[in-house]
Parts: C-alpha cells; sequence; structure tokens
C-alpha cells in the first residue's frame, strides 16, 4: 500500500541522513586534526547519540543537522590550532607517519595538521548552507548561520 511505501521511505531518509551525519562530522574532525579512529567515534557519537536522537522525529531538524559539520570545514582550515606549529609541508604528507615516542618507548603516530592540508573553498560552506535551508528549519539555518559568522575570521585588508 501506499501507507505503507511512505513509512519506508522516511526509515530510508533517516537512515540516510543519520549517515550522513556521521562522515560529514567524520570529515570536520579530521579536518581539525583529529585521529582516524577518534574522528570515527566523533562521527557515530553525532549521528547515533541524543542531539540527533531526539530529531528523528523532526525529519527536517535532522536533514539539518546533518549538513551542519560541512558548514563549518573551510572556516575550519583558515585557523590556526594552538600547539601545530607550520613547518612548511612537513613529512606529513598523505598519512600517518611512524615515529619512536622515547618516552614511552612505543611507536606513536603523527597524523597530518591543518597546516599540511589545502584550504578547502568556501563554496563548501555555501552549498552545505543552502542544503540546510533547502530542509526548512530556519533555527538550524540560523544556528549555522551564527557559527559561521564566529568561526570566521575577520578578512585584513
Amino acid at each position: 500500500s501506499d501507507l505503507a511505501n511512505l513509512a519506508v521511505s522516511l526509515h530510508w531518509s533517516v537512515l540516510l541522513h543519520l549517515g550522513l551525519a556521521a562522515f560529514n562530522l567524520f570529515v570536520l574532525a579530521r579536518r581539525l586534526g583529529v585521529r582516524p579512529w577518534g574522528a570515527a567515534l566523533g562521527g557515530l557519537l553525532y549521528a547515533g547519540g541524543g542531539f540527533l536522537g531526539v530529531h528523528v522525529e523532526h525529519l527536517n531538524q535532522l536533514q539539518g543537522l546533518a549538513w551542519l559539520p560541512l558548514v563549518f570545514l573551510p572556516p575550519v582550515s583558515w585557523q590556526r590550532l594552538p600547539g601545530r606549529p607550520r613547518d612548511g609541508g612537513s613529512e606529513h604528507k598523505g598519512g600517518a607517519s611512524e615515529h619512536k615516542d622515547e618516552s614511552v618507548g612505543q611507536k606513536a603516530y603523527s597524523y597530518p595538521s591543518l597546516a599540511d592540508l589545502p584550504t578547502l573553498p568556501p563554496a563548501i560552506s555555501v552549498l552545505a548552507f543552502a542544503f540546510i535551508l533547502l530542509t526548512g528549519h530556519t533555527q538550524t539555518a540560523f544556528i549555522a548561520a551564527i557559527g559561521l559568522v564566529v568561526s570566521t575570521p575577520p578578512s585584513v585588508s
């Protein structure tokens, strides 16, 4: 029946957007310099935690919140994280590098910092914000806009 097909479609929409939310937060966390397992855990906690869980019955909020992490990708790449000096493109290009941690006597891994990653185009933020607007939940769009304004550094002329 048509009602059964509608229920299946809504369930697929929820699953798709929860997966999208997990992936988008994973990408943002990696961009912030979080290690892969930590970024994956962050994505799973974002998508499977209470914050998005309570919005499952509000599909437009869930859909908007799934795109929210992508809004912050370019502004994050414009900022410098404390404790991560720029070394002019070190050996960390493309993946983890292995070195010996003398204090513990174990192998430690260094992951690329923001200094090693190329700056992303602002179009990613604009596109993600447009998707949030298309979901029809203006509060999510407002939160994204305020967060974008706060996280974007002032332009220097």
